[in-house]
C-alpha cells in the first residue's frame, strides 16, 4: 500500500488529503498495477480570540497539531506528507502562531519518522493551474477537474489534495488526471525524499 497526505496548515481551515493505493492486480506485462486511487479529505477548523492569553493560544496550537496528526495517521502512517510552505509575504495577522501551528506539525511527522517534502504556494498553484498568481476559486475550479469524481467541498480540500497529488507523482501512483509538463515544471526542483523502488 501506498499513501500520501497533502498539509494546507491554517489556524482557522487546515486541509488534509489522504490518497492511498494498494497493489492489485498483474498486468498483461507481469507488473503488478495498483489499484485506483482512494481519496479522503478533512478539513480541521478552529477559532480564536482577540485577546487570547498565551496559555490560550498554546492551548489552541497543541489541539491543532494533534488533530491534524490524527487526521495525517488515520489508517497508517503515509509514505510521504507535502506541506505548503509559508508565505513569506503575507500580512495576515497572527504570524507568529501560523509559524508555530507549521514548525509543530513539521516536527510531529518527523517524530513519527514520516517524511516532509515542502511545496512554495507560487509552485503549488502552478502545478493545480498552471498559473503562480492564480486565485481561490481558479484553484479550486482546476483541481475539481482532476480529481472529478471526489467531493472537494473547501479551499482548504483543494490546496490539501493538490499537494497530495504532487506526492502521488511522486510515488508513481496512478491518478484520474494526464500528467502534463505544467505539473513536471511545478515539481520540478523541490526537494522531495528518494523515491522507493516499484
Amino acid at each position: 500500500m501506498t499513501t500520501v497526505v497533502g498539509w494546507d496548515l491554517s489556524l482557522t481551515g487546515t486541509g488534509v488529503a489522504r490518497i492511498t493505493t494498494a497493489p492489485g492486480y498483474s498486468s498483461a506485462l507481469g507488473n503488478v498495477e495498483d489499484t485506483e486511487p482512494r481519496v479522503t479529505l478533512s478539513r480541521i477548523a478552529s477559532t480564536g480570540k482577540k485577546g487570547a492569553t498565551l496559555t490560550q493560544r498554546t492551548d489552541r496550537l497543541m489541539h491543532l497539531r494533534n488533530a491534524i496528526l490524527s487526521a495525517t495517521l488515520r489508517g497508517g502512517a503515509p509514505d510521504l506528507v507535502v506541506v505548503e510552505g509559508p508565505a513569506f509575504a503575507s500580512q495576515v495577522g497572527q504570524m507568529w502562531d501560523r509559524a508555530a501551528l507549521w514548525h509543530l506539525c513539521i516536527m510531529a511527522a518527523y517524530q513519527q519518522g514520516i517524511p516532509v517534502a515542502e511545496c512554495a504556494p507560487a509552485k503549488l498553484k502552478k502545478f493545480i493551474t498552471g498559473r503562480g498568481n492564480a486565485d481561490k476559486t481558479a484553484v479550486t475550479s482546476a483541481i475539481t477537474k482532476m480529481w472529478p469524481h471526489t467531493d472537494i467541498r473547501s479551499d482548504d480540500e483543494a490546496d490539501a489534495l493538490g499537494l497530495a497529488s504532487i506526492g502521488a507523482i511522486h510515488h508513481r501512483m496512478p491518478v484520474p488526471f494526464l500528467v502534463l509538463e505544467r505539473h513536471r515544471e511545478a515539481m520540478a526542483g523541490l526537494d522531495l525524499p528518494e523515491r522507493p523502488t516499484r
